[in-house]
């Protein structure tokens, strides 16, 4: 069989509601509610964990956040983690990551270690920055574009000025100083389209990254003029003094998803151009929403929907067109992808990863799993975990084992809590939550020691007298529910 390109578009933070084809008729974008049109729509999708760099992390790795070690925004991803694209790699295919990466923490020059960071990861094609906050300390491949154009010492001050009104409770929300052809996701756009009208001897996978619609809210004017805040939605139990604070953020925060539509639009007609469209399987999604006001919260590291679920658009010549009802994880591109590529059993490369893949459910069959798992750390906000279907959400807190429990399809604003008046359903999600957790064990740990002194890759040939078995796929993935 032919093998296929593989075209996966994400964007940071983007809700699960901000999207023409949920049913949204004021946020306009018309290329990716035709690419759903066209595809398999999923409503109920949902991220690994409600921050940039886990959820990151899960998408290359296929882990949840307990496994591969990232529960926030700390740390760095261990480098001898199996990742999608290495697999990919074996299989033949050239992998591309152009756009935010997001899997070290803390402020470094991506630019100057991405060598580095494209080996170990697995890719061939290396174009990243670190997103439109994280260059308050980080440098990069736009930065650097930045600093030749004259641009970056004032578009630091900008965001400067912008950070601290932020700080202060006063709206950030405004058009950019920027020319827009030296916008980050202009950049990022105009570097997928070069990377597809290449000649290429091999199928790719292209990661194409978007920034937007992450803080700051800064769209070009273009864009920001097609939205009137008083047009805009005003947020669950928003006090009646922060509704115009709030709408001039969605103003901004629509536009900015205009912005990446059209975007879209212009690599979907590439792929056209190129005849590279008919085959392709094109995945659209976002590392984790934004509550835009919802209960007084503003961006993520909440547990309700508008941090933990999002747009999920999938298109191939096997998907059947529709909305799909089910739960699906973020993290099932990984097992998605690697089937696409021909790798029937994702476990061979990622043995630990509960990834499942969507194209059985695309055909026609069902899922194998019924609730999708989220989890925090507590950097930001007390850490929970939680299931999620369309009819309920449990949500466990660790700190002082709360349990929420939320009956979304007669609450799906999420304002009460079930958890004691329906004592049935809890104690099953629990007992579930609780499998869930026990089934995905972190991989076996590597031997940093021996690999950083000695510089190799691999396991040290002399085992020690302990043994034990490598890497095996635990039994307990073939039972989630």
């Amino acid at each position: 069989m032919k093998q296929r390109n593989i075209i996966l578009i994400t964007t940071d933070e983007q809700r699960f509601d901000a999207l023409g084809y949920f049913g949204n008729d004021k946020v306009s974008t018309p290329h990716l509610d035709a690419l759903a049109a066209e595809g398999a729509y999923h409503p109920y999708a949902y991220t690994g964990n409600s921050v940039c760099m886990p959820a990151r992390c899960s998408i290359l790795t296929g882990l949840y956040s307990h496994q591969h070690g990232i529960m926030n925004n700390r740390g760095d991803l261990n480098p001898n983690l199996p990742t999608m694209t290495q697999a990919l790699q074996k299989q033949g295919y050239h992998t591309a990551l152009i756009g935010k990466e997001h899997f070290f923490e803390g402020f470094i020059d991506l630019k100057e270690i991405s060598e580095t960071t494209r080996k170990i990861f697995g890719f061939d094609t290396f174009w990243t920055v670190a997103g439109k906050s994280m260059i308050e300390g980080s440098k990069d491949e736009w930065t650097a574009e930045l600093q030749d154009a004259g641009l970056y010492e004032r578009h630091m001050q900008d965001l400067v000025e912008r950070m601290d009104k932020r700080r202060a409770g006063i709206c950030e929300a405004g058009a950019t100083h920027l020319p827009e052809e030296k916008y980050v996701d202009f950049r990022v756009k105009e570097k997928s389209l070069e990377f597809i009208n290449k000649e290429h001897d091999k199928p790719f996978f292209l990661w194409t990254s978007f920034c937007n619609p992450h803080f700051p809210f800064d769209p070009p004017e273009r864009f920001l003029k097609n939205y009137d805040p008083k047009d805009m939605p005003v947020p669950i139990d928003c006090p009646s003094n922060k509704v115009e604070h709030y709408q001039q953020y969605y103003a901004a925060y629509y536009a900015m998803i205009e912005q990446i539509d059209s975007y879209v639009g212009e690599i979907v007609s590439c792929l056209k151009e190129r005849g590279l469209y008919d085959d392709a399987l094109i995945i659209f999604t976002s590392d984790h929403g934004d509550m835009m006001g919802d209960f007084g919260y503003f961006a993520k590291t909440q547990p309700q929907d508008g941090s933990i679920r999002v747009p999920f658009i999938a298109r191939s010549p096997e998907v059947k067109a529709g909305r799909y009802q089910e739960a699906v994880e973020v993290t099932d591109i990984c097992a998605t992808a690697l089937e696409y590529a021909g790798i029937y059993d994702s476990h061979e490369y990622l043995p630990a990863s509960p990834s499942q893949s969507l194209l059985k459910l695309w055909s026609g069959g069902k899922l194998e799993r019924q609730y999708a798992f989220s989890e925090l750390g507590g950097q930001f906000k007390p850490p929970f975990s939680l299931l999620v279907d369309s009819n309920y959400k449990y949500i466990f807190y660790s700190d002082d084992a709360a349990e929420v429990l939320i009956d979304l399809k007669n609450d799906p604003e999420e304002r009460h809590n079930m958890a004691s008046k329906l004592p049935e359903v809890t104690s099953l999600l629990q007992k579930l939550l609780l499998k869930r957790i026990a089934a995905t064990s972190p991989p076996n740990p590597t031997e940093w020691i021996y690999q950083q002194h000695y510089k190799v890759v691999g396991e040290n040939p002399d085992r020690c007298h302990h043994g034990g078995n490598s890497e095996r796929k635990p039994a307990g993935l073939l039972n989630i529910i």
